[in-house]
């Protein structure tokens, strides 16, 4: 019998996965996802308030209008975004 090969026969060992981080229930994920919504609404606010405030002064240092054009485009991207 030497020479020949010898198959083996092997069951396929099944082993569960079990991730390092757990997934977190629906109620936390809500939590979290309203968290985010009111922390983008916030800085939306705060665009909108620098953009009227550079809007308003402008006239007086014409160096805001850079910065009423960065606020005037975070607003428009976040309005943008919130369409999706």
């Amino acid at each position: 019998m030497a020479g020949q090969i010898r198959e083996t026969q092997q069951t396929p060992q099944t082993q569960q996965v079990i991730p390092q981080w757990g997934r977190p229930d629906d109620a936390e994920r809500q939590a979290r996802l309203d968290a985010m919504k009111r922390r983008a609404t916030a800085l939306l606010g705060v665009a909108l308030l620098v953009f009227v405030v550079a809007s308003i002064y402008e006239p007086l240092y014409p160096w805001l209008g850079y910065v009423r054009a960065t606020a005037e485009a975070s607003l428009v991207g976040d309005w943008r975004i919130g369409l999706r």
